[in-house]
């Protein structure tokens, strides 16, 4: 079965004016939305920003995505593949490994420099009070990026 493509019209937005993340997740099984792109494949226009947010969207649920991993490419294939599908199953668009490796480690990024200071030690961060820790990523997961950020590799980088 084909899915039905939808075309997003450029002046599709919330009441504040930007592109809601959440209407991917509101489409049939059998729509997907286009996402235009540039010379360089690069997603462009509303449809692109939406695109984008949905990654960073999609990188923030544990559930999807894991963030205990040093590399993306470390991530096992169950976990890449199952977000591809994701992916693939709202929009019609190239293959979305690199984007969403790029946003692992952005995220990962921000959060290193949200919660890692000059002076923090590993076992205060293993201590964070529930209310102090970042709801977007599960207890098991929030271990390994703390062993992440300790880590002799990460340090070099």
């Amino acid at each position: 079965m084909n899915p039905s493509l939808i075309h997003i019209p450029d002046d599709f937005k919330d009441d504040k004016g930007i592109i809601n993340v959440n209407f991917p997740y509101k489409l049939v099984p059998s729509e997907r939305i286009i996402v235009p792109l540039n010379n360089l494949l690069q997603p462009i226009k509303k449809v692109g920003s939406l695109f984008n947010r949905f990654l960073a969207d999609i990188i923030k649920r544990p559930s999807l995505c894991p963030l205990n991993y040093e590399d993306w490419h470390l991530v096992p294939q169950c976990f890449r593949g199952r977000i591809i599908m994701f992916i693939r199953g709202k929009f019609l668009s190239p293959d979305g490994v690199q984007s969403v490796g790029e946003r692992v480690r952005g995220f990962k990024y921000f959060l290193r420099c949200k919660y890692v200071k000059e002076d923090t030690i590993k076992e205060a961060l293993y201590n964070l009070e529930k209310n102090k820790c970042p709801s977007t990523v599960g207890d098991q997961m929030w271990v390994g990026l703390v062993d992440y950020f300790f880590s002799e590799k990460f340090q070099v980088s």
